[in-house]
C-alpha cells in the first residue's frame, strides 16, 4: 500500500482502488480500519434517527454516517472518519468557515497535530502539578489525547493510563511514524 518512507496524500488515499476494506491516513500514513461491531452499528442508527430528525426538523443542514472521511491534517495529511461530509457540509453551507476566509480546522486544540510549544506546556502544567483533566481543559484536547502524548513524552506510564486509546502510545523518544 505504502511504501517505507513515503507520505500519502489525500487525493492518492481516495484515487486508492476498493479492496473491501475501510482505510483512514494518520500524517500521511495509511491505516486499515477495523470493521465495526454489532454494538457500534446499533448505537449508530439509533444516534442517527435521532440527530437526523433534529437536524431536519430545524433545517440545520445535514447529517453524515460514521464511515465518512475528514481531513484534518494537512503536510503530512491526515484523514480520519468524517473527511467526504466535511466537503460537502461546505458546499451546502455558505456560511462555513472556508466560505468566510477562516481555517477550517483548528491550528490548535482538538483534531490538529501536537506543536513543539504545546508539547512543552503540556510538560510544564503536568510536572507543576496539573491534573490530567486540568490540562485536557486547557488545551482543548481529550483525556486520552493528554495521557498519550504525556507517555510518549516520557511524563506518565502507560500502566497509568486511564482512558481507552484508539492506539496504544509510543514510548517516549520512538519517532512519529513517516509512512508504510
Amino acid at each position: 500500500m505504502d511504501t517505507a518512507g513515503t507520505l500519502t496524500t489525500a487525493a492518492e488515499l481516495f484515487s486508492m482502488p476498493d479492496d473491501g476494506y475501510r482505510y483512514e491516513l494518520v500524517q500521511g500514513e495509511v491505516r486499515r480500519m477495523t470493521p465495526a461491531g454489532g454494538e457500534h452499528g446499533t448505537i449508530t442508527v439509533n444516534l442517527a434517527m435521532i440527530v437526523g430528525q433534529f437536524i431536519k426538523t430545524h433545517c440545520l443542514g445535514a447529517a453524515f454516517g460514521a464511515e465518512t472521511g475528514f481531513k484534518i491534517g494537512s503536510n503530512p495529511d491526515t484523514v480520519r472518519a468524517l473527511f467526504e461530509a466535511m466537503r460537502a457540509v461546505e458546499g451546502i453551507v455558505a456560511a462555513s468557515p472556508a466560505a468566510a476566509g477562516k481555517p477550517a480546522f483548528p491550528q490548535s486544540g482538538a483534531g490538529s497535530r501536537w506543536s513543539a510549544e504545546e508539547e512543552e506546556r503540556l510538560a510544564g502544567g503536568f510536572d507543576a502539578g496539573k491534573t490530567v483533566d486540568e490540562l485536557a481543559h486547557a488545551h482543548n484536547r481529550s483525556r486520552a489525547a493528554i495521557e498519550a502524548r504525556l507517555v510518549r513524552l516520557g511524563k506518565m506510564d502507560a500502566s497509568a493510563v486511564t482512558s481507552p486509546l484508539r492506539y496504544p502510545p509510543k514510548p517516549a523518544g520512538q519517532p512519529a511514524p513517516q509512512g508504510g
